[in-house]
């Protein structure tokens, strides 16, 4: 520890503490540290290269929810159409006004303009039926945790054709 941090010469104050620094920084700990940041930043990367991915263009929501609309948030702001759909249409309002909240916020701090805001809430729809979501690249499913609905959703949705179905389950109670 540099004691001498009351010292009136900043000289001899960074000088110590520029000693310690650098017994930090070589330390074994030190290394292995750093090596496990560099790990972790590799892993993040896509190993497969950006010409293997495919980007969505247009979700599907099953759930307009607390978590379907956050879901669907988060997607338009990567600029991804979004078909909110659920049985209650005072939900799909809900989320609506939820989504739109939270940009008109951005907007107010100006990280977002008005102009922006309304790209952004055109990327959203909503809708009762579920032939409405043929369209759809991925469909993600977030609906209240009961087994029979889940069931039921996925035996609607992946007879009607290819698609990417994931379904958001924190528990399931029989």
């Amino acid at each position: 520890m540099c004691r001498n941090w009351l010292e009136p010469r900043h000289g001899k104050r960074f000088g110590c503490e520029a000693t310690k620094f650098e017994e930090l920084i070589l330390s074994p700990v030190s290394r292995q540290l750093i090596n496990i940041f560099f790990a972790m930043t590799d892993k993040k990367k896509n190993p497969y290269g950006e010409d293997k991915v495919k980007h969505v263009h247009r979700l599907g929501m099953i759930g307009a929810g607390f978590m379907g609309a956050g879901i669907a948030e988060v997607s338009m702001d990567d600029d991804i159409h979004v078909l909110l759909k659920d049985i209650n249409q005072d939900m799909i309002n809900s989320a609506y006004k939820t989504i739109y909240n939270d940009y008109n916020k951005k907007v107010q701090k100006k990280a977002l303009t008005k102009i922006e805001l309304e790209e952004k809430m055109a990327l959203l729809q909503g809708s009762l039926n579920y032939e409405d979501l043929d369209n759809q690249e991925i469909i993600i499913e977030a609906v209240f945790e009961d087994l029979k609905i889940k069931q039921a959703i996925l035996k609607d949705e992946t007879n009607s054709k290819q698609i990417l179905f994931l379904r958001l389950t924190l528990q399931l109670y029989q």
